[in-house]
């Protein structure tokens, strides 16, 4: 038992992904006959359990603005999203208000109040916005299991992509395919 009390519990606990983390006010040597129940470490623990049920998705989209914008646009059945969304979304994303002005016209060529999806992947995206909208979809369709929207989306945006930035979509929409093939 004492060689078990012995052993730092930190160790183990290291973030893999290389997240900065905070070092215990009390050095785990002074408190190691009590780190078998009180350990600094459960803190952190606590702090992720608490994250993880407020927000399920947070690790797929980062930004609450795009994930406001897909919950829009997966909210309506037929696949449609208001201007002034579309908006928010080019302009949270570091876009400029003239370049989100022109994201939305590109996308609404026929200046209605709602936008088809599919006009998402007849845009030719620019400032990384064809990543963020992949994790986007990508993320609903995990939610939504909906494997062949998944592959049928991928194969859509390789098809109306010049190749020039082919390469762009092979991670994103290249997993589509592959679960449309289960």
């Amino acid at each position: 038992m004492s060689t078990g009390s012995f052993r730092v519990p930190n160790i183990p606990e290291t973030n893999p992904a290389g997240i900065a983390t905070i070092s215990p006010s009390t050095p785990p040597d002074v408190a190691s006959p009590q780190t078998v129940k009180e350990t600094p470490q459960p803190t952190s623990e606590d702090r992720m359990s608490q994250e993880s049920p407020k927000a399920p998705d947070s690790g797929i989209v980062k930004n609450p603005a795009l994930s406001g914008l897909w919950k829009s646009l997966d909210a309506n059945k037929d696949r449609l999203v208001s201007r002034g969304e579309v908006e928010t979304f080019a302009n949270a994303n570091g876009i400029t208000q003239s370049e989100a002005t022109e994201f939305v016209e590109q996308l609404d060529s026929d200046r209605s109040d709602e936008i088809d999806i599919r006009e998402f992947a007849a845009m030719d995206f620019t400032n990384g916005l064809m990543n963020i909208f992949m994790d986007a979809v990508k993320m609903s369709v995990e939610q939504d299991n909906k494997l062949e929207n998944m592959a049928q989306l991928g194969r859509l945006l390789i098809d109306m992509n010049d190749g020039a930035s082919e390469s762009a979509f092979e991670t994103s929409a290249g997993t589509f395919v592959k679960a449309d093939e289960k």
